[in-house]
């Protein structure tokens, strides 16, 4: 609610006289502090944010791997949060650069979190292990006060999976992988690293681990996103 609300006062309640009864009933301010509140807390940011939707998602005509990508995002955004029982709750975007796993993933999010005011957030890794590097140095934020809201919010999206193959950076990533495997809270993620990458590339399992990959597995279904570079295609025309 809204301290300067003019309906409510700021108590969050409307009162009403009914026929010599009094009642009360929620205040709009209530509703509109909550979504401000669940925007917020999303950490989208801005550029996703606005241009990250279902609608605007270009599926080529002759690329079935985006085609059935889009299909499996509007079908979970759609279904959330319900999920079919014995299967994963979870996604798993892995392709090339450019070919629209962010744009797929972020958009399940504004989904979520427009149409049904569920809590989502946002998380790219690069920022999340400069974040933890720097609360090393005397910051009053500590590592777990960092990741906590990570493995509490009920559907996060971690960008950028593998991005760091370091062993703390894999450390880092098991811990928050592991701490919503065991809640079986869904998660969804993007990688640029395959499962069977070709001769001399790193795979997804080199890069964050064998025990966090094991466990995403089970977390999420794998959707695997080929094609050009959009940005490529763009600059062309």
């Amino acid at each position: 609610m809204t301290s300067n609300c003019k309906r409510c006062g700021g108590t969050g309640y409307i009162v009403e006289d009914r026929s010599g009864s009094v009642y009360s009933k929620p205040c709009a301010c209530i509703a509109t502090e909550k979504d401000t509140l669940l925007h917020r807390d999303s950490m989208i940011p801005d550029r996703y944010r606005n241009n990250c939707v279902l609608e605007n998602f270009t599926v080529p005509e002759k690329n079935a791997s985006l085609q059935e990508a889009f299909l499996v995002a509007k079908k979970y955004a759609g279904d959330y949060p319900f999920f079919e029982e014995g299967k994963p709750n979870g996604l798993l975007f892995i392709g090339p650069c450019g070919v629209g796993k962010t744009h797929l993933a972020v958009s399940i999010l504004n989904e979520i979190l427009f149409k049904k005011k569920k809590p989502v957030r946002f998380v790219d890794l690069n920022d999340l292990y400069r974040e933890i590097r720097a609360s090393y140095d005397g910051s009053q934020v500590s590592e777990y006060d960092i990741l906590t809201p990570l493995v509490e919010t009920e559907l996060l999206l971690v960008d950028e999976l593998g991005c760091v193959a370091s062993p703390w950076a894999q450390d880092t990533l098991l811990f928050l992988v592991s701490q919503r495997y065991n809640q079986s809270m869904p998660t969804i993620l993007t990688t640029n690293y395959l499962d069977e990458p070709a001769p001399q590339e790193p795979s997804l399992t080199a890069r964050i681990g064998v025990r966090s990959r094991s466990r995403l597995r089970e977390m999420c279904r794998t959707v695997v996103m080929n094609g050009e570079d959009y940005r490529n295609r763009r600059h062309r025309q």
